[in-house]
């Protein structure tokens, strides 16, 4: 998946907050969440491919990033 980039309103203080914004406006619901680690999460996709989704900011607390790396199982 390419990296996400996104931006709000209201500053997210934390990365934790970040991840549980983007699941709640932007995730897909046909997405299954393996694993929630606060800003590290494992999502299953509806083709099967899991998936690390990894959330930061982008340079203010307005500004944000949730990169993919395909787990290899």
């Amino acid at each position: 998946m390419p990296t996400f980039h996104f931006t709000t309103d209201e500053p997210l203080q934390t990365t934790e907050a970040t991840m549980a914004y983007w699941v709640e406006n932007f995730m897909s619901s046909r997405c299954e969440i393996l694993l929630n680690d606060g800003s590290y999460m494992e999502i299953k996709t509806p083709n099967g491919k899991i998936w690390e989704a990894h959330a930061r900011g982008a340079g203010d607390f307005t500004s944000h990033v949730i990169e993919f790396k395909e787990v290899k199982v």
